[in-house]
């Protein structure tokens, strides 16, 4: 590995709380004695764009063209993208979640292949490998909205249907989804098992294809965007960066260690997800265990080879607070800022955003026996 830049939402708690950071030894022992501890900027500054060395935050980042690139879907620049959501509807019309962990993949798989016959000329579906799903509609304009599904999910379908130029399309779709998918024999299976049913589409997040700088002709063509993420994979793929399939890190609340360390070659943009999940559920223990598999698996080599910088940048999962800590085999020598929360008690800094933090990884040349 020639860097790294490992990136660990939800892993920080706030100024005064006791996270899963604190008291972590092994490799993380020797990366806070040879590494520095910067504040990160937070708000805008600590979303996924980032995390791949760009600045200047998302706003107007639709989430369906990068659903779409993460899916691998072909679409014209000017084709309409969204965000197809697989989720449940009541009787009464009432929009229910799907806890994606009660979906099989074959359930998926065979809602999925009937929901085809909602497809025409101008919008078709891009599969997911489980509830979420691309939308590419060609001709259509970004004048229409409508909200996420998690946000519809209690309400009436009708009181969240979209609005805009082009509504009585998704409005169709919708309806059609339920007449097409309600009766499936899967959904009888599911019924009869208390999961609520597979039978409706929803589309979301609309907007066309962003124009994002060619980081692969910045960083070279080697740096990977390795993630769970649809809209980190997305903005990896637009931007010209080699991504992980989506399906490939497991379904659990962590993604598999091992695949991570399999798929983070040359390199490359890590970025682990299920932190906040973990610690909602009262599972600090497991938020623990998963820092040392990561500790083990990512932070090794390159602190005994000294091949390339790494920076693991920690954030508490909203973008209200971050840190990171940067680690330069060319100038080790930590300082003594501690890699946690009583870093946040320090309002003097040294202060730095995601995104040059990222940058110092990606831009930097390789170093090390392996240069």
């Amino acid at each position: 590995m020639r860097g790294l830049v490992l990136v660990l939402p939800g892993a920080l708690m706030g100024p005064g709380e006791t996270g899963p950071l604190r008291g972590l030894g092994g490799p993380w022992d020797r990366l806070r004695a040879e590494g520095r501890v910067v504040r990160l900027e937070g708000d805008a500054g600590l979303g996924p764009l980032s995390w791949l060395g760009i600045g200047g935050g998302e706003a107007g980042l639709a989430q369906g063209p990068l659903t779409v690139a993460a899916l691998g879907g072909d679409a014209a620049s000017g084709a309409l993208q969204g965000h197809l959501s697989l989720g449940s509807m009541s009787e009464e019309g009432v929009l229910k979640s799907v806890a994606s962990g009660s979906a099989r993949i074959d359930e998926v798989a065979e809602a999925m292949a009937e929901a085809r016959r909602l497809e025409t000329r101008s919008l078709r579906f891009v599969a997911g490998p489980r509830l979420d799903h691309g939308l590419i509609w060609d001709g259509a304009s970004d004048e229409v909205e409508a909200p996420p599904f998690l946000q519809a999910v209690g309400r009436p379908y009708r009181d969240a249907l979209p609005q805009g130029e082009g509504e009585a399309i998704l409005k169709r779709l919708i309806e059609d989804s339920v007449d097409v998918l309600d009766g499936l024999e899967v959904n009888a299976r599911r019924r009869d098992l208390d999961e609520p049913p597979l039978n409706v589409l929803w589309p979301w997040g609309l907007g066309f294809r962003p124009g994002l700088p060619n980081l692969a002709m910045a960083y070279g063509p080697t740096v990977r965007v390795v993630s769970r993420s649809l809209r980190l994979l997305g903005l990896g793929r637009l931007a010209h960066l080699e991504a992980t399939p989506v399906s490939s890190l497991g379904q659990g609340v962590f993604p598999l260690v091992e695949r991570l360390a399999e798929s983070a070659a040359g390199t490359s943009v890590v970025h682990v997800d299920g932190f906040r999940a973990a610690l909602a559920a009262e599972r600090a223990e497991e938020a623990e265990r998963m820092l040392l598999d990561l500790g083990n698996a990512l932070l090794v080599g390159p602190l005994t080879d000294r091949s390339g910088p790494v920076a693991v940048l920690a954030t508490d999962g909203q973008g209200a607070e971050g840190l990171a800590i940067l680690y330069d085999p060319e100038r080790p020598g930590g300082g003594t800022t501690p890699f946690d929360e009583r870093a946040l008690e320090d309002k003097q800094g040294p202060w730095s955003t995601a995104a040059e933090v990222a940058q110092g990884v990606l831009l930097a040349p390789p170093s090390g026996p392996t240069a």
